[in-house]
Parts: structure tokens; C-alpha cells; sequence
């Protein structure tokens, strides 16, 4: 086993098949029976939490000082580079925690993917010839959850600058919940934190897709790798059939001489894709500690913050999925998900004025057997929509935020016993849209 820094460790796969085998047996199994020999060498490679494997789509590497380079950096040795420098994603394995794939347009943090132990990536990168060069400076991928926050608010000065002196931190008082999560990396960084929390990656060099694409013993694996691939592009298959759906719609709308905004409609394509699964939705961090060291954030919080009357409620991006083991999912009209929003926001009277438009057409898209046809309606119908305003809604269309906490208790779930009540009054729940199995 030979290391290239600190955490970098080039391995055989006698070395790294432990490692495998704990998240992916099935992938495990696959290379057993191919049975590669020590020239086929894997990098294990391990990132702290807030740390971009990819920034801006360009592999960067932990190096001396825990500081990250590029992979096309002179720096990096000659071995290293021709190794996993074969696609603009190299094959690679997620291991022990979770990592996100989003874009960062201006002034927002948009989540496409939380990506958890035992996901592959550099699938499609990898199969495509040539290099795909227009997602080249879009995407990002972070160690842990990077669009994350509180929901209680945290700019009190005194308690931010008496954080701030604790742990040393650089960050100032966060003006928006996008902004905690720099606060979060920088804590999690600080010698004085506790455990450090660090996410583990397998990346395949390039010997390994070469043999794969030219022996017939290698032919299993190549398999492999591309029924994932076809599985992973789920999402944008499933797309074309969406679109199908609106213009069924659009049509509606235009025979009903129904007037809606472009936001508005967008919103909805985005909510039918979360409930779809193809994107996430966030949801309150759970006690595994697999997308962030969030329980300790949280104690920090409370403990140096003096986080006062709250529970230090954490958000993080969720997959709404049958077999996961959380069954709603939260979208807010203050932290726009949208990948079109720049050209389709709009100066509304009130969110609660959208929300109600957005349960208007979304009631019409549940309840219309001739938008979709049969198999969306039992889609839709199979979804529970909900709307959430920390005002009241004089039409009762739209729910306070007590209806929420009885909808979900883990919203309000807490381990310790200190009286502390949910943050109702958040920026997040000025306009909620939550969708449920």
C-alpha cells in the first residue's frame, strides 16, 4: 500500500475489497470472480467534511496542509495524475459517507444529488466519447451535505462573536441560510471540534476500464457498470415523459384561459420532479451522521452560540424514495431549487398569493384523468401535497406551522430535555410546500 500524502493511499484490491465489500457487495461480488491482480491499482482517498472532490467539475485532490489541488496541478505526481486523469470523472465508489452533487448559479446553492455509501459515480463521464466538455464549470461535489442549515436564526452578534472567537472561525454572521454552511465547515475543520468526520472514496485508475473494455473475463464488470449507468439516467428518461404530461397541460390551461406565471408553473415542474425522487427536497438530519457531523454542530451551538428557546433544528437534502426512511421531503419559495428561476422569477404579492396558485395546479394536475393519463394521476394521487406559511392564510388553503409539527414529529424531535420548541418562526417556512409518501 503506498500513500501519496496523508490521505491518499493507492491499493490493490486485496487491500480495498474489505472497504467494497461493506458498501456494494453486489459490486464486491462482480470483482471476487474477476479476481484482478495488484497491477490493477484503486486510490482511497479521504475528504473532511465540507471538502469539493470536484470544483467546478475538476477532480481536486487532499495534499500537503490539507490543502486541495487539482488533479491537473504540477504538483500532483506523474502516477497519480495518468491514473485518474482518463475522464473528467474517474469511476468511483462512495464508501462510508455521503457526498452532494450541485450547481452554484448566482447567489444560490442548488442541490441535484445526495449521493450516499455504496453509490458509484464517473459512470457516464467515463462511457462518454468524446469527453462531454459542455458540463464542463457547472457542477460541484462536496464531502458531506453542502446545502444545509439551521433553521433557527443565528446573527445575534454577541452569540456569533463569541462563536467566532471559540473556534477561530472566519466566516461573519451568516445573512442567509445558504451561508451556515460555510460556519458548519469551518467548525467541523477546528482541532477542538471532536471526532473528525471524514467522507471515504475508491476511485478505479485507469487499468481497470481499459481491461474491462478488452477482456471477455473483464466483460462482467464493464456489465456492471453500465446497467448502472442506464439506472442512474433514470431521471432524465423519465423526463421526456414529464414533458409529455405539460404540454397536456399547457393545453388545459390555455382552453380554461387560466393565467399563470412562468415561476409558478416551474415551481410545479420542480415539486413533481421531488416527488418523483429525481431531486431532492430537504428533509431534518437524521442521528447517523452519514451527511455531516450535524450532531455536534448542533451541540455547539447550543452550547458556545447559546442557541436560546430553540431546537437547533439542521436541514439536509433528501431523496423521496418508498424504501427510505423518511417519508416527506420540504420545498421552500425562499430557497429557490429551480435551474431556470433567473428567467422565471417573478415580483408576487406574497408567497402565501403562490402557494395558493401552486396548490391550485397541482389539485388540477391530481384530479384531470386527461393530463398524464392514468399512470401520473396514480402518481400524483399517491402523493400527499401539503403547504406550510408561518402566517395565517385567510382562505385556508395554506396551514400554520403547528399542522406541520403534528404532521411530522420529526421536526421537532430533540434528545435532550431542555424545554426547547421548534423554530416556527424560520425563514424556511415563509412559503413550505411538503410532499409525503
Amino acid at each position: 500500500m503506498e500513500s501519496f500524502g496523508p490521505r491518499i493511499q493507492q491499493m490493490t484490491w486485496a487491500e480495498a475489497r474489505s472497504i467494497v465489500a461493506d458498501h456494494n457487495p453486489e459490486l464486491c461480488q462482480v470483482i471476487d470472480e474477476i479476481d484482478p491482480s495488484p497491477f490493477y491499482k484503486l486510490y482511497h482517498v479521504r475528504y473532511n467534511y465540507g471538502d469539493m472532490l470536484f470544483n467546478r467539475a475538476l477532480l481536486h485532490l487532499p495534499w500537503e496542509n490539507d490543502e486541495l489541488i487539482p488533479i491537473n496541478s504540477p504538483d500532483i505526481p506523474y502516477e497519480l495524475k495518468n491514473d485518474l486523469y482518463y475522464s473528467l470523472v474517474p469511476i468511483a465508489l462512495v464508501a462510508n459517507k455521503a457526498i452532494e452533487v450541485f450547481i452554484q448559479p448566482e447567489n444560490r446553492i442548488v442541490p441535484m444529488s445526495l449521493l450516499p455509501p455504496g453509490s458509484l459515480f464517473g459512470l457516464w463521464e467515463t462511457f462518454d466519447d468524446p469527453r462531454s466538455e459542455y458540463v464542463d464549470k457547472v457542477w460541484n461535489i462536496s464531502a458531506g451535505c453542502r446545502s444545509t442549515f439551521l433553521l433557527p436564526k443565528i446573527t445575534d452578534a454577541m452569540s456569533f462573536n463569541r462563536l467566532r472567537r471559540s473556534f477561530k472561525l472566519n466566516a461573519f454572521i451568516p445573512q442567509s441560510l445558504i451561508e451556515h454552511w460555510q460556519v458548519f465547515r469551518e467548525l467541523a475543520s477546528h482541532p477542538d471540534f471532536g471526532e473528525p468526520w471524514q467522507a471515504d472514496v475508491i476511485f478505479f485508475s485507469h487499468q481497470w476500464r481499459i481491461k474491462s473494455e478488452t477482456d471477455k473475463a473483464w466483460f462482467p464488470l464493464d456489465y456492471f457498470f453500465m446497467k448502472e449507468a442506464w439506472q442512474q439516467s433514470m431521471g432524465l428518461r423519465s423526463r421526456l415523459y414529464f414533458e409529455m404530461m405539460w404540454e397536456s397541460f399547457a393545453m388545459e390551461v390555455f382552453q380554461s384561459n387560466i393565467r399563470l406565471k412562468p415561476y409558478i408553473i416551474n415551481t410545479v415542474k420542480h415539486l413533481v420532479y421531488t416527488a418523483s425522487g429525481m431531486r431532492p427536497g430537504f428533509a431534518p438530519v437524521d442521528d447517523s451522521k452519514t451527511a455531516g457531523p450535524f450532531d455536534q454542530i448542533q451541540k455547539i451551538f447550543v452550547d458556545t452560540y447559546n442557541l436560546k428557546n430553540y431546537i437547533p433544528t439542521i436541514m439536509q437534502p433528501w431523496h423521496l424514495a418508498p424504501d427510505s426512511a423518511r417519508k416527506q421531503v420540504y420545498y421552500s419559495l425562499q430557497m429557490p431549487g429551480l435551474l431556470d428561476y433567473a428567467q422565471s422569477k417573478h415580483k408576487s404579492s406574497s408567497a402565501l398569493a403562490d402557494l395558493r396558485e401552486i396548490k391550485q395546479v397541482i389539485d388540477t394536475l391530481s384530479h384531470n384523468d386527461d393530463i398524464g393519463g392514468e399512470i401520473f394521476q396514480q402518481f400524483m394521487q399517491g402523493r400527499r401535497w401539503r403547504y406550510f406559511h408561518t402566517e395565517t392564510d385567510k382562505f385556508g388553503d395554506v396551514e400554520t406551522i403547528d399542522h406541520m409539527l403534528n404532521y411530522d414529529p420529526s421536526l421537532n424531535a430533540w434528545s435532550k430535555d431542555d424545554k426547547r420548541v421548534f423554530a416556527d418562526s424560520s425563514q424556511f417556512l415563509r412559503g413550505c410546500i411538503s410532499v409525503g409518501l
